[in-house]
């Protein structure tokens, strides 16, 4: 998926499926978090501490190459795997060059 298509509703939409789908495998297998849907508040209920929560961050930064600043760091961007979705789609656009290079998730996860 081209930089372009992340920021369209068609392309955001299928970059988004395959954000939550490898955000929910690593809270599955990487911190033992079992998330009944992508919109499950799992701060909410207990299910991630502070310690998780920076296992998360930096699983987020290396694996998808992006930079949480601590403007970042609002409880809101995390707190469900929709939203931590949302939140590195966006990383992803803020820092991506335009002009043709390709940034996707396709890619990302064959890494």
């Amino acid at each position: 998926m081209t930089v372009d298509e992340w920021t369209s509703d068609r392309g955001q939409g299928e970059a988004q499926e395959k954000l939550v789908d490898e955000l929910t495998e690593y809270l599955r297998s990487a911190l033992a978090v079992e998330v009944a849907s992508a919109d499950t508040d799992y701060f909410a209920l207990g299910l991630v501490d502070s310690l998780r929560s920076l296992e998360l961050v930096t699983h987020l930064e290396i694996r998808f190459d992006i930079v949480v600043e601590v403007e970042d760091l609002a409880l809101d961007n995390f707190r469900t795997v929709n939203r931590m979705a949302e939140f590195v789609q966006a990383k992803l656009a803020a820092t991506a060059p335009r002009g043709g290079i390709e940034n996707s998730v396709t890619g990302i996860a064959a890494q």
